[in-house]
Order: structure tokens, then sequence, then C-alpha cells
């Protein structure tokens, strides 16, 4: 995957996470205000995923549904996607923090 550092916003072929990048600092905090642990807990409950299945997290912005998915089901392997590089360093560092290994690209 290419770095998009160096890049203004006009070459840009993606929304990041936040909106903007100066504001991806707060994009967990503003999620979780506005409802998004409530909408990703009622996604947890759904899937009966079972070991060596695979899910791929589209659009994963900073991991945290990614994670979430990880410790729920730790025997499946977790993909997520995102264009923004900084999203998705964001959501590997989670990830180590927690203690759990899911795939960023």
């Amino acid at each position: 995957m290419t770095t998009m550092v160096g890049v203004n916003k006009s070459q840009r072929t993606y929304l990041p996470a936040a909106g903007r990048d100066l504001f991806l600092p707060l994009y967990d905090l503003v999620a979780r205000l506005l409802g998004a642990d409530q909408a990703r807990q009622s996604l947890l409950d759904q899937p009966q995923l079972r070991s060596a299945q695979r899910v791929l997290d589209i659009g994963c912005g900073t991991g945290t549904f990614a994670v979430l998915l990880k410790k729920r089901f730790p025997k499946v392997e977790v993909i997520g996607l995102d264009p923004d590089q900084r999203a998705l360093a964001r959501a590997k560092r989670k990830s180590e923090r927690a203690g759990v290994s899911i795939s960023v690209g």
C-alpha cells in the first residue's frame, strides 16, 4: 500500500477517518460519544464465527471494531482494510496494546 505522506488533499482519493488528518486523534472519542460503541456491540453479538474463518473489516479506520472482534473470537483471522495510512497505523498500535493480532492494509 502506498503512503499518503506528502500528498495534498486535492490528490487524495479518500476521505480521512475523521474528515481531516488533524482530527484523527479525536476520532475514537467522537465515535464513542455518538454511540458507536452500542452499534459495535450489536454487530459483535450477531456472527456465528468459528476457528480458521476470516473476517474482512472494510473501512476499518482506527481498528476499534477489528480489535473487539479479535478479542471476542480469538481464533478467527481479522483483516482490516482502509485507504487512510494514518488510521491504519493507529489500528496496528491499538491491536498491539490490546494484545491481539490483526492484519491491516
